[in-house]
Parts: structure tokens; C-alpha cells; sequence
């Protein structure tokens, strides 16, 4: 039995067997849509934001990758970890 789980994929295959409840979070009506379930089975206790960070000491503003694109310039090969 477990109260929280966390997972990427399979939640509707659990939904359709009936072994998660549905519940209502205290602070769930408070999160924008599509971070909780309309019909109550799940709301999002995080969010991940994927981005590049520049060193701004380092890469002069001139420099500094604009668009996903840019990173493919040979400038940046061996220097993005």
C-alpha cells in the first residue's frame, strides 16, 4: 500500500485497474490545469524547467546562445557539460 508514488508513465493502466482512488489535494484548485487531473487521480508536485545557464562572467553578452540552434556552432563543442 503506499499513499504517494511518483511516476512518468503507466498511471492509466493503474486508473483502469482500480488500484489508485481518486483524492482531492488542499492545495490542488490552486494549481493551473494542467498541473492536476480533472478527475482527481493526480496533481503535479513538481515542475522541472530544462534550460541552458551561461557563466555571464565567462561568455560576453555578444556571445551567449540565443536559440537551441546556436549551440550546434563549432564555439560551443567541448564546452557545454
Amino acid at each position: 500500500m503506499s499513499d504517494v508514488f511518483g511516476l512518468t508513465s503507466g498511471l492509466q493502466v493503474l486508473i483502469d485497474a482500480g488500484v489508485v482512488r481518486q483524492f482531492t489535494a488542499a492545495n490542488g484548485d490552486e494549481l493551473p490545469p494542467q498541473y492536476r487531473d480533472g478527475d482527481r487521480y493526480w496533481v503535479s508536485s513538481h515542475r522541472f524547467v530544462l534550460t541552458p545557464g551561461v557563466n555571464t562572467s565567462l561568455v560576453p553578452a555578444a556571445q551567449r546562445p540565443k536559440t537551441y540552434d546556436d549551440l550546434l556552432a563549432p564555439y560551443w563543442k567541448d564546452k557545454i557539460i
